[in-house]
């Protein structure tokens, strides 16, 4: 199990709780099951959906391609939940080195736009509420919030 209670938040009950290979081939697969999991359950606007899946695509990249270094027997485990402050959590978990946050380039630094490294965290936090790390980044915590406007979530 990837995933425990104490390694960064834990629902008590996931609206979905997925671990599969990492195989890029299922990733749109498994973001479309995450998005009908949300729609489902309330959803959300289209335009947030579109930048749920885009951030979706990006840690879920990174953490099949960099965490596992592109290793189709390691798994990555997805909990997604809905807090009773209208916010959706989606936490994706690997079994790799993990990194060092603070080595991301400054997503402020107009210099920091050429850069490959960071290129994907700084597209997936565009338009959620947050991305925290966990589990030294093995984890990451994607925060959206359903009553914000793209211009709420990205300020």
């Amino acid at each position: 199990m990837l995933i425990e209670p104490g390694d960064g938040p834990y629902p008590d009950v996931p609206l979905l709780k997925c671990d599969l290979p990492s195989q890029i081939c299922l990733k749109a697969s498994i973001i479309d099951l995450i998005l009908a999991s949300i729609e489902s359950h309330g959803g959300m606007d289209e335009e947030s959906a579109r930048w749920v899946r885009l951030a979706l695509e990006e840690l879920i990249t990174n953490a099949m391609v960099h965490g596992h270094e592109g290793d189709p027997c390691l798994h990555i485990q997805i909990l997604v939940w809905h807090d009773d402050a209208d916010l959706w959590h989606i936490r994706i978990d690997d079994h790799g080195d993990g990194f060092d946050e603070t080595s991301i380039p400054d997503p402020d630094d107009p210099e920091s736009l050429l850069l490959e490294r960071g290129r994907g965290i700084r597209i997936a936090s565009h338009g959620v509420r947050q991305l925290k790390y966990y589990r030294g980044g093995r984890s990451v915590l994607v925060t959206v919030d359903m009553n914000a406007s793209l211009e709420e979530s990205t300020s």
